[in-house]
C-alpha cells in the first residue's frame, strides 16, 4: 500500500477523477504532519525555556531542595524529551514521497523513536488502530541521554 492509497483510506471521503484526488490527499497529510511537526517543535522550544529557567529559579534561592521537586523537575526533562522523539517521528512520516509504499514505514517509523517506553506506547497504539500488523518485534533498548 502506498501513502496515496493511505490518505484515500484516511480519507474516503474524496472522490474525483482517479489519482490525481489522492494524490492531493497524501499531499494535504503529508502537509498537516509537517505543519504539527513544526508547531510541536516550538512548543517543546517554549517548553524547554520555561522548565529551564524554573530549574534556575529553584536553584538560585540557594536553599535545600526538596526530593520531590528534584523528582519533578526530572519529570520535566524526561517530558521534554518525549516531545522531541514524537517530534522527529512526525517529521519522518512528512517527508515520505506520496508514492511511496508504506507495507514496512510503521516499523521504520517506530525504529526512530529512541526512548523506549514512548516506542511501546506507539506501538500499542498503532496495533489498537491496525489491529495485529505490528507484530514484529521492535528494539525496546533506549538511548541514554
Amino acid at each position: 500500500m502506498s501513502v496515496v492509497e493511505l490518505a484515500a483510506l484516511v480519507q474516503p471521503e474524496i472522490g474525483g477523477s482517479g489519482p490525481s484526488a489522492q494524490e492531493r490527499a497524501a499531499g494535504d497529510l503529508s502537509a498537516l504532519l509537517a505543519a504539527l511537526s513544526s508547531v510541536l517543535a516550538e512548543t517543546l522550544r517554549r517548553f524547554e525555556d520555561l522548565s529551564g529557567r524554573v530549574t534556575d529559579g529553584i536553584l538560585k534561592r540557594g536553599q535545600a531542595i526538596d526530593h520531590d521537586l528534584i523528582i519533578a523537575l526530572q519529570d520535566f526533562d524526561r517530558l521534554q524529551q518525549e516531545f522531541a522523539a514524537i517530534a522527529d517521528v512526525m517529521t519522518y512520516c512528512a517527508s515520505v514521497p506520496p508514492d511511496a509504499e508504506i507495507g514496512a514505514f510503521p516499523q521504520q517509523a517506530l525504529a526512530r523513536v529512541n526512548l523506549a517506553d514512548v516506542k511501546i506506547r506507539l506501538r500499542d497504539h498503532l496495533r489498537t488502530r491496525q489491529g495485529e500488523g505490528l507484530a514484529a518485534p521492535i528494539d525496546d533498548a533506549e538511548q541514554v541521554f
